[in-house]
């Protein structure tokens, strides 16, 4: 089977973040998997929803005008959403902690993410921006 796939293009707004959050729990549902019963689906969401925000927080700041992109990929098995900003790199190196006690606000965002997704990956972009790619596999979400 295909994926299903959708791309967005949006300002680095924080309003599109809960239009984005509730795009990609209706794209769940379509695959077949459901918030109201499995709440690791509630975790991926929560998941790219912190995810989206701090991607417009570290690349724009206050700038609502800028853009970002947002691709979801629902395969069989796997969910993998790529956002992509244009703004200044983020350094992740400068959140890592050996201990949750260690962690600011920004560091434990990270922190959620990590341990929600099976992968997270961050690249820079020499030029500006960079992307960050989610991955979580799905198949033993999927309702009977």
């Amino acid at each position: 089977m295909d994926p299903i796939v959708c791309k967005h293009k949006i300002p680095s707004d924080k309003r599109y973040v809960e239009l984005l959050t509730n795009y990609l729990t209706n794209l769940l549902r379509l695959g077949g998997y459901n918030e109201s019963t499995n709440t690791q689906v509630k975790d991926i969401v929560f998941a790219f929803k912190i995810a989206l925000k701090r991607a417009i927080e570290f690349a724009y700041g206050d700038n609502t005008t800028s853009p970002l992109q947002v691709e979801f990929k629902v395969f069989s098995e796997k969910l993998e959403i790529t956002i992509r900003d244009y703004g200044k790199s983020y350094n992740p190196s400068k959140n890592s902690s050996s201990t949750l006690d260690d962690y600011e606000e920004k560091g434990l965002a990270l922190h959620v993410i990590e341990k929600t997704m099976d992968i997270v990956r961050y690249t820079a972009h020499h030029q500006k921006g960079g992307t960050l790619k989610l991955v979580k596999v799905l198949k033993h979400l999927k309702n009977g």
